[in-house]
C-alpha cells in the first residue's frame, strides 16, 4: 500500500506541476493578449486622429474651392466690364490713319 501511495503521490505531484505549467502559459497568453489590444487600441486612436486631420483638410479644400469658385465669377464679370469701358476707346483702321 505505501508502494502505491507513494507512486500515486509522485503522478500526484507532476499532474500538480503540469497544472502550474499550463497556468503560468495561458497568464503569458493573457499578457500578450493584453499587450496586443492596447497596442490597437493606439493604433486605431491614431486612424481616427487621421480621419479627424482628413475631414477637416477636406473641409478647408471645400471652401477653398468656393472661393476660388467666387473670384473667378468675380474676374468674368470684371472682364466684361473692362471688355465693354476698352470698347469705348478702340478707334477704326480708317480713323487712326486720318
Amino acid at each position: 500500500h505505501i508502494e502505491r501511495g507513494a507512486g500515486q503521490m509522485h503522478s500526484a505531484g507532476q499532474t500538480i506541476n503540469e497544472v502550474v505549467q499550463s497556468v503560468a502559459y495561458v497568464n503569458q497568453l493573457m499578457d500578450q493578449i493584453s499587450t496586443a489590444t492596447q497596442e490597437q487600441s493606439i493604433g486605431i486612436a491614431q486612424v481616427n486622429e487621421a480621419v479627424a486631420d482628413l475631414d477637416r483638410v477636406t473641409q478647408q479644400n471645400a471652401a477653398l474651392v468656393e472661393e476660388s469658385a467666387a473670384s473667378a465669377t468675380d474676374m468674368s464679370f470684371n472682364a466684361g466690364v473692362l471688355g465693354r469701358t476698352l470698347a469705348v476707346f478702340r478707334l477704326s483702321r480708317n480713323s487712326a490713319s486720318a
